[in-house]
């Protein structure tokens, strides 16, 4: 029974052998076109970062590696950046001429009540809430966002306006609320 079947199909091919060939080629070239075309889609890809990188100079240029988990302890802080070390920038290293590891964190809010001005006067044009006076409509202007981050070298890359440069603490001050010193950029 298996011996008739095969006959079948063998006679079957030869007596169809150019519909046959004109399908395998087919299947061949539509395999070969879709393969280069990932091929030619990557290299096109590299030709574009080689050119956008050689219109500036290398001490102009940064690669910024970031990791958008957020470590919970020293393990999986430790975990995050082996990963990032040895398959991110390990790859980078031989473009690299120095390396540097930073660390920021959320956004947060300023717990301090918003300051009240005219619309056309709040650069985040946030209207959360309106007064009813007889003065111009004023609304609360709450832009107050800020981000805690480490910069290395901060002696090399900051002049100091006015004050002094901020202390490491870990006191808890008034009101069992933990205080940091920053720094603010003038802006």
């Amino acid at each position: 029974m298996i011996g008739n079947s095969l006959q079948l199909i063998v006679k079957r091919t030869l007596a169809h052998w150019r519909l046959l060939s004109a399908v395998v080629v087919g299947v061949v070239l539509a395999s070969t076109i879709m393969a280069s075309s990932v091929i030619f889609f990557d290299a096109l890809r590299d030709v574009a970062l080689q050119r956008a990188l050689s219109t500036h100079e290398a001490s102009e240029l940064d690669v910024l590696v970031e990791a958008g988990q957020v470590p919970t302890n020293a393990e999986t802080h430790a975990t995050i950046v082996d990963a990032m070390s040895g398959s991110i920038v390990s790859r980078f290293e031989p473009f690299l001429d120095d390396r540097e590891f930073a660390l920021k964190t959320w956004t947060f809010f300023v717990d301090l009540p918003p300051v009240m001005v005219a619309q056309q006067d709040c650069p985040c044009r946030t209207a959360i809430g309106s007064n009813s006076g007889d003065g111009p409509e004023l609304i609360e202007c709450d832009c107050r966002r800020v981000t805690m981050m480490t910069l290395p070298d901060v002696d090399d890359r900051v002049e100091i306006v006015e004050g002094t440069l901020p202390q490491v603490s870990t006191e808890v001050g008034p009101d069992d609320i933990f205080q940091i010193e920053a720094l603010l950029d003038v802006a």
